[in-house]
């Protein structure tokens, strides 16, 4: 954490690889080259895209080219495509400061409602720059995708799940099939959701 000034500023923290350690000592070999990226962390009241827009971020993206941004409510990881800056990640925990600390406040709840999903998208984060040596490592990534998927799919917005349920009476209709009662619903979410990725 808290990462020296070499030209683009402090990060809060770096994001390291095991081989980046020195076994003796313990200590970062090279504290300006994170294999993972730097992590910028504001307060839950400052809202992350605000930061994300800001002189300091571009600083820490043009050096360290994978920036993952927080105020621990809202998470956003910013990459590159094409030599570009992109969004590659995001995951909100909560939608405003006040939502953030009602669900610190009931840790077991956010842990059941959201906390596989927050998990995916770490580890998601943490692996980004990892190369995919194995087909198992291919898979996982999948995996986690998909369960991100049928998470949303799951935890839908009123409007979304509107829309949702729209398509659905369209797939019924064009497909001549039935997605009855609370489980059929339930089959057709979370199949749509493993079709998404």
């Amino acid at each position: 954490m808290q990462l020296k000034n070499l030209g683009a500023g402090n990060p809060d923290g770096g994001l390291f690889t095991a081989d980046q350690f020195d076994r003796t000592t313990a200590e970062v070999k090279n504290l300006g080259a994170p294999a993972r990226g730097v992590i910028e962390v504001k307060s839950p009241a400052k809202p992350v895209n605000d930061t994300a827009t800001t002189a300091q971020i571009s600083k820490y993206w043009d050096r360290y080219k994978l920036v993952l941004v927080t105020n621990l409510r809202d998470w956003l990881l910013i990459g590159e495509r094409g030599g570009q800056r992109v969004t590659l990640e995001r995951f909100t925990l909560a939608l405003d400061e006040a939502s953030f600390w009602e669900l610190a406040a009931h840790p077991a709840k956010a842990q059941t409602e959201q906390g596989q999903a927050f998990e995916d998208f770490l580890t998601r984060v943490l692996l980004h720059n990892a190369p995919l040596a194995d087909p198992k490592d291919l898979v996982a990534l999948l995996a986690s995708y998909a369960r991100e998927a049928r998470h949303r799919v799951e935890h839908a917005s009123l409007t979304a799940a509107k829309q949702l349920d729209a398509l659905q009476k369209s797939l019924e209709s064009s497909l001549g099939v039935t997605f009855s009662a609370s489980e059929g619903g339930h089959f057709f979410r979370s199949t749509l959701g493993s079709v998404i990725n």
